[in-house]
């Protein structure tokens, strides 16, 4: 598949992602020639019309033919006419960038008034300085949110390919530390070790080493043939709808792999010494997205692939929010979606401002969530340090790891804790981890200690909340 998302073909309450739903546009040069030569003066004055038209809609967004031809175009105007003013204006201002599409036509983008504000937007709240997030500027808040970030990621990046384990169970897995013991967790745990990995390589440039070592952790002991992990495919591969046995794209033949990528390379690692070859960094991470989708280098684990260099394309511009970020999570809520922008770039000419637009959207969402988490925290947090410090003999007793874990547990109160765990979630050593968790069950009574198998574990008693009010 173009991007490994097995679960875009399979929902069934979603329409199938087909090139025919996206099909070739109308000729927009030929529909201008016709209306400016015409004797009819009516029909030359819609010629003038016609070419007045911007790429956006009266409401700013980048309609591809597919979507356009529902609409009602202004008045005065056919629907092809209206798409072709509108498609003519996106040449005018379109940019060609150094990546080839099928054959020798690159891929462009129109960075339209609507993008612009949204590149703006994301540069002063994904990039600069920590104090952006005033909540984030605490070192021990930025280790608990980047361990739940990366979690999240490697779960939702899995899931968006078909991987059925909950939420829970994955999540139980990485904070205990277990070994993966199904196909599914296998593949959120090499997700999660891949993200960690990026953060750590950040500074390299983009290299074959780097594309194949990303590749062999996304994949690991997840192949048919254990051999392809980081290396490319040998063969052709196209990508269907399952469910219609419909190709909706053809990637590139593997003898241009070496090639195509190397292009992907100098793109991605370029330091522009002239204007008009500066590339928006948000652009540019997308586009290295998109186009190992495309290009389909692996026989599987595009999409994990991808993703991984969007992180670290990001990261190495220096967007220091985007460690806080799930885009797998966003792009989980609407599957299809993110399929068609693929379906519908191809489709027009290698216009890539339909995906471009869909990510910056994304990150959009994704920033979003964020700050919910944020508020929800904050309040969180303060409601702990009311309930467990507030007037009781806990003040100065408790340190936040603590207030935290035992505010989790009057609203999980089926939940056990583990040393491993407790360590792994606010990023702490093995012995500050056994000291809070012991702390709370044999000095304060606040947990009930047990131990199973040859690892102690930490339960919630029934009567907690009677337990804290013995400190007050």
């Amino acid at each position: 598949m173009l991007i490994d998302a097995t679960l875009a073909f399979d929902v069934a309450d979603e329409p199938a992602v087909t090139m025919s739903r996206c099909s070739k546009s109308p000729d927009h040069e030929a529909v201008v020639l016709a209306l400016a030569s015409s004797a009819d003066e009516e029909a030359r004055a819609r010629a003038l019309q016609v070419l007045s038209q911007g790429p956006v809609d009266s409401s700013g967004r980048y309609l591809h033919w597919s979507d356009l031809r529902h609409r009602t175009p202004p008045e005065g105007l056919q629907l092809v006419e209206w798409w072709a003013g509108t498609r003519m204006a996106r040449q005018r201002a379109g940019v060609y960038l150094p990546l080839r599409g099928f054959g020798s036509e690159p891929f462009w983008l129109c960075q339209h008034n609507a993008m612009s504000s949204r590149l703006h937007w994301l540069d002063m709240h994904a990039a600069g300085a920590m104090t952006g997030e005033p909540y984030l500027a605490d070192a021990a808040v930025r280790r608990r949110y980047l361990m739940r970030n990366l979690v999240e990621e490697a779960i939702s990046s899995s899931q968006l390919e078909g991987a059925s384990t909950t939420t829970v169970d994955a999540k139980a897995m990485i904070a205990s530390g277990r070994a993966p013991n199904s196909l599914d967790e296998r593949m959120i745990f090499n997700n999660y070790r891949a993200i960690q990995r990026v953060r750590e390589i950040r500074n390299e440039p983009m290299s074959l080493d780097l594309v194949f070592e990303l590749h062999r952790i996304v994949t690991h002991d997840t192949l048919e043939q254990d051999d392809m992990a980081g290396r490319f495919r040998n063969a052709p591969v196209y990508v269907s709808d399952r469910r219609r046995s419909e190709t909706v794209h053809e990637p590139p033949p593997s003898s241009e792999l070496h090639e195509r990528m190397q292009e992907l390379f100098d793109f991605a690692n370029r330091e522009p010494t002239k204007p008009h070859e500066f590339t928006h960094p948000l652009i540019r991470a997308i586009a290295l997205h998109f186009m190992i989708g495309w290009i389909h280098p692996f026989v599987d684990g595009n999409g994990r692939t991808a993703r991984a260099l969007f992180y670290w394309s990001m990261s190495r511009s220096n967007y220091w929010l985007v460690e806080y970020l799930s885009i797998s999570a966003a792009l989980k809520k609407a599957p299809i979606k993110y399929m068609h922008t693929y379906v519908k770039t191809e489709s027009d000419g290698n216009d890539l401002t339909y995906f471009v637009d869909h990510q910056l959207g994304v990150l959009e969402d994704s920033i979003a969530r964020l700050h919910r988490w944020i508020e929800r925290r904050t309040g969180e947090t303060r409601a702990t340090l009311a309930l467990l410090e507030g007037e009781s003999e806990l003040r100065g007793i408790l340190n936040l790891r603590q207030s935290l874990l035992l505010r989790h547990a009057l609203d999980h109160p089926d939940e056990t804790f583990t040393i491993v765990g407790h360590m792994a979630r606010h990023q702490v050593t093995h012995q500050t981890a056994r000291k809070d968790l012991m702390q709370l069950s044999d000095e304060l009574e606040l947990l009930v200690r047990y131990k199973s198998g040859r690892q102690f574990h930490f339960r919630t008693p029934t009567d907690l909340n009677e337990r804290i009010e013995r400190f007050r």
